[in-house]
């Protein structure tokens, strides 16, 4: 069977934006490898006494299936849709943006699932959610976040999207 290659520039670019926002968590970098990929419904991130840091957990556990994922994704756009043309590589502003998209996707969905009136009994906690993305989004201009962001409507995970010029000349 013939494996096909995705140009590097899409896994750099993913794990630049992986590793930016992860240093705003506070934890150690996480050593990403297949085995990592592979089994990360298992990987935990522990405290100095050995307890499970939930949180971090779980922002590590979504962010690195939402990373494989968009390099799974994009290398099959690439390979089928484009027929592995060397003039149709993702640009870096599309991998970025589209990994940005797929994460606040993810933080929407997490909000989402905060209904109680909805999910019942199955709705997630909100403080569940708050561990999870309260180091990673944009603060507002006064330095705090509003205290009922995760029943708000709008995007938060703050890196900013790349835009491209506006006019015909792009």
């Amino acid at each position: 069977m013939q494996t096909f290659q995705l140009p590097v520039v899409v896994e750099v670019v993913v794990v630049e934006i992986f590793e930016e926002i992860w240093l705003r968590n506070g934890e150690a970098k996480p050593f990403i490898s297949l085995g990592l990929a592979l089994g990360i419904a298992l990987a935990t991130i522990r405290d100095a006494e050995g307890r499970v840091k939930r949180g971090p957990t779980r922002l590590l556990q979504i962010m690195v299936s939402e990373s494989i994922h968009l390099i799974w994704v994009l290398r099959c756009q690439w390979r089928i849709e484009f027929e592995g043309d060397p003039s149709k590589i993702h640009s870096r502003d599309h991998v970025r943006n589209r990994w940005l998209a797929s994460v606040n996707k993810r933080l929407r969905w997490d909000r989402t699932l905060t209904n109680e009136k909805t999910y019942g009994r199955k709705a997630l906690k909100p403080k569940v959610v708050e561990a999870t993305w309260c180091t990673v989004i944009d603060e507002r201009a006064d330095g705090h976040l509003p205290p009922d962001w995760v029943s708000d409507k709008g995007v938060l995970v703050g890196v900013g999207r790349t835009r491209r010029p506006p006019g015909r000349n792009r």
